[in-house]
C-alpha cells in the first residue's frame, strides 16, 4: 500500500470544528452498502487510533487511511474500487465509501468527504483487472479456456469488476454439446471465418438479451464488410 507522510496530505483539508460541522446533504447510496456496516465502537475505536481530528480540525488523510487498513479499496484506471466479499468483486461506486466515510464521521462535510476521496485515490492500491478468460459465477470463478474452476483465487491475485449472478452447471455443457458446436458454427459462418468478428458477435448478442441499459452502450451499423 502507497503510504503518504504528512506533508503530502491533501490541502483540501478544512479547519472544520466537530461541533459546527454542517449536515451532510442525503446521498443516495447502492443496495450493497449493507454489506459495509459499522458498529458504534468501532466507529470510536477507529476515530481515536487514527485521530481523525487534531484538535477541533479533521484530517482527511487519517480517515483515508483508516479505510484503507479496514476495507479493500484499490486503484483501477485512476478510479476507485471497493471489494465486497460475498460477491468476490470489486465495485466501482464512490457511494459505497462515501456512506463509510459518513459512518466514521458523522455530519461530516461534503467538502471534506471529498478531501478524503481525494487522498484514498493517492493512497490505494493500483491494480489491473483479471484477463478475459475468467467469468465469476454464483458458484466458482471459471477459466473459460481450460473450463477448470479457479481453486486459488485471492482479491490481490485476481481483481474482478463483474460477474454472472447465476450457477456454473458443467453438465449443461457436456449434455448440450450439439448446441455449442452449432453456436460456434453459426459464429464462424456469419463471421466468414474471422474469429474476432465472431467473438464481437456474440459480445452484441449479448447485450441484446439484457433488458436494461446497464451497459451504457450503442450500436451503430457501419457500411458492409
Amino acid at each position: 500500500m502507497n503510504q503518504l507522510n504528512e506533508k503530502e496530505m491533501s490541502s483540501d483539508q478544512t479547519t472544520t470544528s466537530q461541533s459546527d460541522i454542517l449536515e451532510t446533504e442525503t446521498i443516495s447510496v447502492s443496495s450493497i452498502t449493507k454489506d459495509y456496516i459499522i458498529n458504534s465502537d468501532d466507529v470510536q475505536d477507529f476515530s481515536l487510533d487514527y485521530e481523525f481530528f487534531d484538535g477541533r480540525k479533521l484530517q482527511p488523510y487519517n480517515v483515508a487511511k483508516c479505510i484503507l487498513d479496514n476495507f479493500r479499496v484499490i486503484s483501477i484506471d485512476n478510479m476507485l474500487y471497493i471489494y465486497n466479499e460475498y460477491s468476490r468483486i470489486y465495485f466501482n461506486d464512490t457511494k459505497i465509501i462515501e456512506s463509510i466515510i459518513i459512518q466514521l464521521v458523522p455530519k461530516i462535510k461534503l467538502s471534506d468527504i471529498r478531501a478524503v476521496l481525494y487522498d484514498l485515490s493517492r493512497c490505494a492500491p493500483k491494480l489491473e483487472v483479471a484477463d478475459e478468460k475468467y467469468v465469476v459465477y454464483n458458484n466458482c470463478i471459471l477459466d473459460t479456456s481450460t473450463l477448470q474452476e479457479v481453486t486459488d483465487f485471492t482479491p490481490d491475485k485476481y481483481v474482478f469488476t463483474n460477474k454472472i449472478f447465476a450457477n456454473y452447471v458443467p453438465d449443461v455443457v457436456s449434455a448440450n454439446g450439439s448446441d455449442v458446436k452449432f453456436v460456434k458454427s453459426f459464429g464462424n459462418t456469419l463471421s466468414c471465418g474471422n474469429r474476432d468478428l465472431a467473438i464481437v458477435y456474440l459480445e452484441i448478442l449479448g447485450y441484446c438479451l439484457v433488458r436494461s441499459y446497464k451497459f451504457q452502450l450503442r450500436l451503430y451499423p457501419k457500411g458492409w464488410c
